[in-house]
């Protein structure tokens, strides 16, 4: 591993450390659950993107850390949405299978890509692939 790579991936660790150093009284704001998703929706409609949410199977309560998990990936999601894609239709499922719970964010085709398929970025870049691979991981989630 290059020095630079491991830099960034110290950086990396440390952000997130300090995230969950930052995050609010757990006690006066308990971790978010899939039925938070709903604000998190109306926020990314204010931006201009039309979110569908489809809900399939009988919720129930997961656990913090998988709710925690599904609500960031969601967030990771319409992100990159935004970010990559623009103002474009996005469907959101939430699966409640029997032994798990399956979180999908389709997005619709954008009229502003470049030659390469991606809308050209605008600010820093992130690190929300990588780290919602990493949330998955750490609530045995699968990245597909």
């Amino acid at each position: 591993m290059r020095r630079a790579d491991a830099g960034e991936r110290a950086e990396g660790d440390l952000r997130e450390v300090l995230g969950v150093l930052r995050a609010q009284d757990p006690v006066r704001d308990p971790h978010p659950t899939p039925a938070d998703l709903d604000r998190l929706l109306d926020q990314t409609r204010a931006l201009g993107i039309a979110v569908n949410r489809h809900d399939e199977g009988e919720a129930r309560p997961l656990g913090p850390t998988a709710e925690r998990t599904a609500c960031r990936v969601v967030q990771e999601a319409l992100t990159n949405v935004h970010r990559h894609a623009g103002d474009v239709e996005t469907d959101v499922f939430v699966r409640y299978l029997p032994a798990e719970l399956e979180v999908v964010v389709r997005n619709g085709p954008s009229a502003e890509t470049d030659r390469g398929g991606l809308r050209q970025r605008t600010g820093r870049p992130g690190r929300g692939v990588s780290g919602a691979r990493r949330r998955r991981r750490g609530s045995r989630g699968e990245a597909r």
